[in-house]
């Protein structure tokens, strides 16, 4: 779908918006319209996953409030450019030193510190569990399919080794759906509450089971 959207789509979609912007406006109104094909969508999740999202990368001090709207394509708010970053972190060289500055105060109780990770994690659980759903959903399908396929081809047997044979690819898949909240976890120095293994384990067993109930 990436590259569809990016080899295929995107050079129509930017010869289009040019000629739009050439031909439809007028220099005045070019400075308050533009058009714009959202080829984004293609891959978007559901709104509040992708709202979710932004709160955490604004309190990541990823990304502004106005730049957060300029991927919605609204208009920026005033003081949105400022970056919010979390109180109590600190660079790691200073935190190694035990530097304690105005500008970046750090907390030293640990049980502060244990409570802000609690936070952070129970923050990214939206995007762990949309992970745990598309794996789930994913394996379920794999199993309907190509399983069924393996068990009229040779049995049991033969099923056994086909999931043995798919784990990895599965393993693969959970990983890159969890990128986006892992990537946001080690930013934010917090591990990440998500155990890939056990939904891929959970979901086969479930699927595989349906499968061959009565077989």
């Amino acid at each position: 779908m990436i590259r569809f959207r990016e080899l295929t789509l995107g050079p129509w979609a930017e010869a289009h918006e040019k000629t739009i912007l050439r031909d439809l406006l007028t220099p005045e109104e070019r400075n308050r319209y533009f058009a714009k094909y959202r080829l984004d969508k293609l891959q978007a999740t559901d709104l509040k996953t992708r709202y979710e999202t932004y709160s955490i990368s604004k309190t990541a001090g990823i990304h502004t409030t106005n730049e957060i709207r300029a991927m919605e394509d609204l208009n920026p708010v005033e003081g949105g450019d400022m970056l919010w970053m979390p109180l109590n972190m600190a660079p790691a060289d200073q935190v190694a030193k035990g530097a304690q500055t105005d500008s970046a105060p750090t907390n030293n109780d640990p049980a502060d510190d244990g409570d802000n990770q609690v936070d952070t994690q129970r923050a990214l659980l939206p995007l762990v569990d949309d992970a745990q759903r598309r794996i789930t959903a994913r394996i379920a399908n794999d199993v309907r399919q190509n399983g069924t396929k393996a068990l009229r081809g040779g049995g049991r047997s033969q099923l056994s080794d086909w999931v043995h044979d798919t784990y990895a690819d599965w393993r693969q898949a959970a990983n890159d759906m969890l990128a986006p909240a892992d990537q946001v976890a080690r930013l934010l120095g917090v591990n990440l509450a998500a155990d890939p293994a056990r939904w891929i384990d959970d979901a086969v067993h479930a699927a595989v089971g349906e499968l061959t109930n009565g077989n």
